[in-house]
Order: structure tokens, then C-alpha cells, then sequence
């Protein structure tokens, strides 16, 4: 009884624990890793390391984790604006939501500065690129119903296999979405809510972001 009981303990934890290392993430440019030969393909510098030395597939997912941490305060800072007018501006919520906001956007760019690098020093996998030549987008955005302009985007990038590309958009998404943020910063230091334009500007850019990635990930899903 006490064999089987250990057995089941064993059994138990290889499932919650160790079987968490062959799952997919989903929801931001995941799987795109798949695009590269990492290891040999990888090639070394004298230059400082840093997180580079972390698989892409790591590399994609923590971004992803603080853009989503970000959001999520982003979402706050929304919520917040839209009530003021009923009860009131609670600026010591503003501020955490902000600063929480900042913090978690630099560190989402940290990793994708370091996933571009990786990038750059990793030999493209010819085989999932030459799926991404010979995808069909078109009907693919039709069937599911994707947001053209943001999908249009996606398309331009791999319909010519450019997953660094893919990459170095997002990074730019996240620099628009930080100097925003400064700007919302900037609206608190002089005592005000953040502006309207401010608001709907960081949403608008937050949503594309978002679609953007998702967008990539689905793609990547449909050819693995």
C-alpha cells in the first residue's frame, strides 16, 4: 500500500510539474521560437551577457508576462479616469497604477531587447520559414475573423519570413506604449487625471499590441 502510495505521489508531481515543460503558451507571438535552429545556429560575442543566454520560447514568454502585468495596470489607470467624475480622483490609485505601469513596460522591453539579440545571432529554421512563404493569410484572417488593419501588418512580416521583424514591431509597440506613459506621468505631476487623448491613445495602442501578438501566435500555431 505504501509502494502504491508513493508511486501515485511521483505519478502526481511529474504531471503538475515536469509535464508543464512540454505545454504551449498562446496568447503572444508564442511558438514564433519555432522559427529558429537555436544551438549551433546561436553564435557567441565578447559582449556582457545578459538574458540572451535564455532560449527564445523563455525569452517571448516573460515579455509577454510583463506586457500583460502591464495591461493590467493600464486597465486600472482606465478605470480610474472614467469614474473620477463620480467619486472623485483618487490620485494616490493614479500613481500606483502608473509608476506599476512604467515598471512592468521596461521590463517587458528589457526581454525584447535581448529576444532581438538573440534573434539576430540565431540561424532562421528554413523549414517553418518556408511554411510562413507559403501560408495562405488571406483566407486564414477570413475564417477567423481578424482585425484587418492589425492582421494586414502581421501578414507584411511573415508572408516574407521575417520573424525578426516580428520582433523588432513589437519592441516598437512598447516604446510607443511607455512614452505614453510618460505623458500620463506628466498629466499627474501637474495635479490633473490623465487626458482624455492621453487615455484613448495608450488603449488604442495597448489593444494593437495585444492583437498583434495574439495575431503572430495564431499563425504560428496553424503551420506547427
Amino acid at each position: 500500500m505504501r509502494t502504491k502510495y508513493i508511486f501515485l505521489t511521483v505519478l502526481i508531481g511529474i504531471l503538475l510539474f515536469g509535464g508543464s515543460s512540454y505545454t504551449y503558451a498562446r496568447l503572444f507571438s508564442n511558438t514564433s521560437e519555432s522559427a529558429y535552429d537555436e544551438g549551433d545556429g546561436t553564435s557567441s560575442t565578447g559582449e556582457a551577457a545578459l538574458a540572451y543566454s535564455s532560449p527564445i520560447r523563455e525569452l517571448i514568454i516573460k515579455g509577454a508576462e510583463y506586457f500583460f502585468k502591464a495591461q493590467a495596470d493600464i486597465n486600472l489607470l482606465s478605470e480610474n479616469t472614467e469614474i473620477s467624475d463620480l467619486y472623485g480622483t483618487n490620485f494616490y490609485t493614479f500613481w500606483w497604477a502608473v509608476n506599476s505601469a512604467r515598471q512592468n513596460m521596461n521590463t517587458a522591453r528589457y526581454y525584447y531587447q535581448e529576444l532581438q539579440y538573440k534573434a539576430n545571432q540565431t540561424q532562421y529554421n528554413q523549414g517553418v520559414i518556408n511554411k510562413l512563404l507559403n501560408f495562405d493569410y488571406d483566407s486564414f484572417q477570413e475564417q477567423n475573423g481578424l482585425i484587418i488593419d492589425v492582421f494586414s501588418e502581421v501578414k507584411r512580416y511573415l508572408v516574407n519570413g521575417d520573424v525578426r521583424g516580428v520582433y523588432m514591431r513589437t519592441s516598437a509597440y512598447f516604446n510607443v506604449i511607455t512614452n505614453i506613459l510618460e505623458e500620463v506621468k506628466e498629466d499627474l505631476n501637474k495635479g490633473k487625471i490623465p487626458s482624455n487623448n492621453h487615455m484613448w491613445n495608450l488603449n488604442q495602442i495597448c489593444v494593437k499590441a495585444h492583437m498583434f501578438g495574439q495575431y503572430i501566435a495564431m499563425v504560428f500555431e496553424a503551420i506547427r
